[in-house]
C-alpha cells in the first residue's frame, strides 16, 4: 500500500489525491508551524495519517478520513476519486 511501489498507507494515496489543492499548502504550514514549537510533543508518527485528519477537517469537520471518501446528500466527496493516485488501487480491485 498504497501503490505497490511506494511506502504508506491510505492516507498516504488520498493525499496525492489532493496535493495540488490549496487547502494542501495550508496543512502543511499547520504542521510546519507546529513543529516550530520546542515544547510541541505531540509530533506525529504517522505524518501522512496526522495530514489527511486535517485536510479533512479543513473541509467537513464531521468526518474522518475513512469515510470522506464519499459524499452525502449533494455534497462531494472530500479525496478526488478520479485522480490517478487510486489508478493502481482501482485495477487491483478490478482483477479481485
Amino acid at each position: 500500500m498504497p501503490d505497490d511501489e511506494c511506502p504508506g498507507m491510505m492516507e498516504t494515496l488520498c493525499l496525492r489525491s489532493v496535493e495540488g489543492r490549496a487547502e494542501m499548502d495550508c496543512v502543511r504550514r499547520y504542521f510546519d508551524c507546529l513543529g516550530a514549537i520546542k515544547e510541541w510533543q505531540q509530533k506525529p508518527e504517522h505524518a501522512d495519517k496526522a495530514h489527511a485528519m486535517a485536510f479533512v477537517a479543513a473541509r467537513d469537520p464531521r468526518k474522518h478520513a475513512g469515510t470522506a471518501c464519499w459524499g452525502e446528500g449533494r455534497s462531494a466527496p472530500i479525496w478526488d476519486l478520479d485522480s490517478p493516485a487510486f489508478d493502481k488501487l482501482k485495477d487491483f480491485i478490478r482483477q479481485l
